[in-house]
């Protein structure tokens, strides 16, 4: 019985550091230091939602330096795409938190977050 607590405990560890190195090894972007990285996130301009970068003054390894709007197609209101350009500025790993939602409400319907390593 006790070496089946034992195995167990070290499966258990052994799982749990695993998780956690996984996030450090396999970001969803990586940049080097001077480059820049391009996020980009789909919305409809006629729903009155719009994306929004909730975490800058948690990020201190990229710097943010250019916000686009691209349109799909020639609709009013139609759908298209935010581009969020980040330059790396030092090496390590920071998590862009951004929301969906319209400007005069408190609650998101959705949430995407991204690891990017400055290399």
């Amino acid at each position: 019985m006790k070496l089946k607590k034992s195995l167990l405990y070290i499966f258990s560890l052994i799982g749990l550091t695993a998780f956690t190195c996984d996030d450090e090894k396999r970001p969803d972007y990586k940049v080097s230091v001077d480059d820049t990285v391009t996020i980009e996130l789909n919305y409809t301009a006629g729903t009155g939602y719009s994306w929004f970068w909730v975490n800058q003054n948690e990020v201190t390894h990229l710097d943010s330096v250019n916000v686009e709007y691209e349109y799909n197609n020639q609709f009013v209101g139609g759908s298209g795409t935010m581009k969020w350009q980040f330059k790396g500025k030092s090496k390590g790993y920071d998590t862009l938190t951004f929301v969906y939602k319209r400007p005069w409400e408190d609650t998101a319907i959705e949430e995407k977050l991204f690891v990017v390593k400055v290399k």
